[in-house]
């Protein structure tokens, strides 16, 4: 006579999705994570769901939340590789999470359908048995006793329902036993999670906010940039004249060319026509131009 075959498998299954390693990392350290910051409250309803629908059978139904596992599971793994670094073992342990709840869903469906499939074949079966039987006691004594007959067809009618009926809630207090291990298993993940989590946001709090650069302090303008030597200058023996042609005529009807040698320095560089090299220094506040000659005297001009 077969046995019922109903097998569970074992909590090293769940155990050893919680000794996974996170995954590899080689996340940008900057920028914003693009899902949600905290994913507790999406994991909160996805455990109470999933621990619903692993109910004892016979009466359980497949989960209906796979799809929304899967995609969450897709999501969290993403970021635990992308998120800032300090995000990524709160993503890392979300997936994880996800991944038992679909592991646990997964053990259910087929624990559901072992127990279909034992009562199927074991129930058939030592009926089958049960007729071969009494075939064998009726064919010697050609129905003699139909009244012991019948009794002894309606005991083990009787016996049969009563081992299918152990033999089915052995199973359903089994499965019992398994949920029980399961819920645990996952709200020992979730509270991990809600650590990470917890560690995540306060690191969030104490980094301070990268105080701004202080602004570069504005340069005072040059005596090129605030002024211009161009215009009539006073000077002792006449004026001098200086265009903004890069031309220069002095009060003795000397003529020549200027332009600006060091604007930062605020000097110039005078050439005369009839050769020879002078300079000017002019002035911060652009009032007054020193001249120094090409022989050396020095002349200066105001304005």
């Amino acid at each position: 006579m077969k046995t019922l075959r109903f097998v569970l498998p074992g909590v090293a299954v769940l155990v050893t999705l919680l000794l996974l390693p996170p995954p590899t990392t080689h996340a940008a350290q900057t920028g914003p994570a693009k899902g949600k910051s905290v994913p507790s409250a999406r994991l909160r309803l996805m455990i109470d769901h999933t621990l619903a629908s692993i109910v004892p059978f016979p009466n359980a139904k497949p989960a209906a939340n796979r799809a929304a596992l899967t995609e969450a599971q897709a999501e969290w793994t993403a970021l635990a590789q992308t998120a800032p670094a300090a995000q990524q073992p709160t993503y890392t342990a979300a997936a994880n999470l996800v991944q038992m709840l679909l592991a646990a869903e997964a053990e259910h469906d087929k624990a559901i359908a072992d127990y279909h499939y034992s009562k199927k074949v074991h129930g058939p079966q030592d009926r089958q048995d049960l007729e071969i039987s009494n075939a064998g006691e009726h064919s010697g004594t050609a129905f003699a006793n139909n009244a012991k007959q019948n009794k002894e067809n309606a005991d083990n009618h009787k016996a049969l329902l009563q081992k299918e009926e152990f033999m089915n809630k052995g199973a359903i207090d089994q499965w019992k036993v398994r949920t029980e291990q399961l819920r645990t298993l996952i709200e020992q993940a979730y509270t991990q999670e809600l650590v990470t989590e917890k560690q995540m946001v306060m690191a969030r709090v104490t980094t301070p906010t990268p105080a701004p650069a202080p602004p570069h302090p504005k340069s005072e303008p040059s005596a090129a940039e605030a002024y211009s030597p161009v215009g009539t200058w006073t000077a002792p023996k006449g004026q001098w004249t200086l265009s903004d042609d890069g031309n220069f005529t002095t009060p003795l009807g000397a003529k020549g060319t200027w332009h600006w040698s060091d604007p930062g320095k605020r000097e110039l560089a005078l050439k005369w026509a009839d050769g020879g090299d002078g300079k000017g220094l002019f002035a911060t506040d652009g009032k007054s131009l020193e001249i120094t000659l090409p022989k050396g005297g020095k002349a200066t001009l105001t304005r």
